[in-house]
């Protein structure tokens, strides 16, 4: 599917930033940074999702029973519910790899070796999972706490063109939600920098010889902790 964004900039704004601003350089991280937040929001929690039938990974989860409660507080606790999270995967027949979190997991899993007071380096499999901490914005943790799961073998995902570029200066740009007309880029002087990125994405979740039931599934979910209880 396509993820694509248009940059609206005054002609003005080009020239008085031209000499001192890679503007192209900065619009792109900033483009590529909100294009992350899309396949985070999307691939995790099925927001806009293009797919047919798609409803993202922890709603999927959800309903292969693959959730464990989280009460928010430290050692023992969160380690118990990554391990229970493992279980849950390995009963469907995978192998952990990952867990995925918003900033909090820093913070879960730090406070957690501080009370059961050992190091990082000694944490047996939950150690060994490869921790991602999305700083994208797009995972929502009051929602989901942590995903845990076969990365590997359990999310297929390709990029099937890089980024591409182009300019304008001589469209008018429409709102795609309320079709209302926002920049006539001539008679305004603008020009306008357009974005676009595809890439497609599925779940395997294939019959496997563990696990042959429709209630596998090779992610699990650690739920929310209830609001100011860490």
């Amino acid at each position: 599917e396509t993820v694509a964004c248009i940059v609206p900039i005054s002609r003005e704004t080009l020239a008085d930033v031209s000499n001192f601003v890679d503007l192209l350089g900065v619009l792109q991280e900033q483009v590529i940074g909100a294009f992350e937040q899309v396949f985070d929001q999307t691939l995790f929690f099925g927001v806009d999702a293009p797919w047919a039938g798609y409803n993202g990974i922890v709603a999927d989860a959800t309903t292969a029973g693959a959730t464990v409660a989280w009460d928010g507080s430290e050692g023992t606790s969160f380690y118990k519910a990554i391990s229970d999270a493992m279980k849950k995967v390995e009963k469907s027949g995978y192998l952990p790899d990952a867990i995925v979190g918003g900033p909090g997991l820093n913070s879960a899993l730090r406070g957690s070796i501080t009370a059961l007071g050992i190091n990082t380096t000694d944490q047996g499999q939950i150690g060994a999972l490869y921790k991602h901490v999305s700083l994208t914005g797009g995972f929502d943790e009051g929602t989901a706490f942590a995903i845990v799961g076969d990365f590997k073998r359990g999310l297929v995902y390709s990029f099937r063109e890089e980024l591409r570029v182009d300019y304008t200066d001589s469209a008018t740009l429409i709102d795609p939600r309320t079709g209302t007309a926002k920049y006539n880029l001539f008679q305004e002087n603008m020009v306008a920098v357009r974005f676009e990125l595809r890439m497609g994405a599925a779940i395997a979740n294939p019959v496997n010889r563990i696990n042959s039931t429709a209630k596998r599934y090779p992610f699990a979910v650690i739920t929310a902790p209830a609001e100011g209880s860490n």
